[in-house]
């Protein structure tokens, strides 16, 4: 639901869909990708972030409350997303590395490959993209999780790196 309570949300059929609060007049947000999962309300309610491409081929994107204004809003370089959890992988048996809102609602916190390494980056609504990780080659993948209001996060990976989200460093 909006932060506003007037709108939802959701994807079916991994289409994405916006709708009032009770779910009259739903409208498909077309982005002519087969892959579309993950709608995510920014935290003033201005704008939509969701996942959008292939499968294991998907990219940040954003669009308006009012279903306008689609746009990609960062590549992930070829990286699938997911953190394999099972010895015999099938269709649902990673952990999807979801990005996320930044707490002030101006960018969104993703992963992508760069180089043979996964690393954090920062895609404000803008459009400009900032690497805030630099692992060593080699280094394994990991998940992402916010904390402490927007200034520092953690990647983990061997071990706990914290870097300044605001700087990326």
């Amino acid at each position: 639901m909006s932060p506003d309570g007037k709108q939802i949300t959701y994807h079916n059929s991994y289409k994405i869909y916006l709708a009032n609060s009770d779910g009259s007049d739903a409208t498909l947000v077309d982005t002519g990708n087969p892959f579309n999962f993950g709608p995510i309300w920014s935290p003033d309610g201005e704008w939509l972030f969701f996942l959008s491409g292939e499968h294991y081929n998907c990219h940040p994107y954003v669009v308006w409350r009012d279903g306008t204004g689609l746009r990609k809003l960062a590549d992930r370089q070829d990286y699938r997303g997911v953190i394999e959890c099972l010895d015999k992988p099938s269709f649902h048996s990673a952990s999807s590395d979801v990005p996320v809102w930044s707490v002030d609602g101006k960018a969104i916190i993703f992963t992508a490959k760069v180089d043979k390494n996964v690393e954090i980056m920062r895609a404000e609504l803008s459009g400009k993209v900032t690497q805030l990780t630099r692992s060593s080659q080699g280094s394994p993948n990991g998940f992402s999780r916010w904390c402490l209001a927007d200034v520092w996060f953690k990647a983990f990976w061997n071990s706990p790196v914290l870097c300044d989200a605001r700087r990326g460093r």
